[in-house]
């Protein structure tokens, strides 16, 4: 279905509030790397690799979270995206 709509077609997507926490919880998750990342480039510079090790796991698993996250919600647009008539 997707693949048939053309890129410029006109979309009705009807959003659950389940799709728009995975949107907020992928953004949350985001930030959160961002910091734990910020903790370690700190720890590493302080010499404290283990911190900056565990800062840097921590990071990486919000980087997973927010892209399953952002995955739901791309699926939930891509299966029941319908096309509308220009008005």
């Amino acid at each position: 279905m997707w693949a048939s709509v053309p890129a410029d077609a006109p979309l009705q997507v009807i959003l659950r509030r389940s799709d728009l926490d995975n949107l907020f919880l992928s953004i949350r998750e985001c930030i959160i790397g961002q910091s734990d990342l910020s903790s370690c480039l700190q720890a590493l510079t302080h010499g404290d690799t283990e911190s900056a090790q565990k800062h840097f796991d921590a990071a990486l698993l919000h980087q997973r979270n927010a892209i399953s996250q952002i995955d739901n919600l791309v699926m939930h647009a891509m299966t029941t995206a319908k096309p509308v008539q220009n008005g």
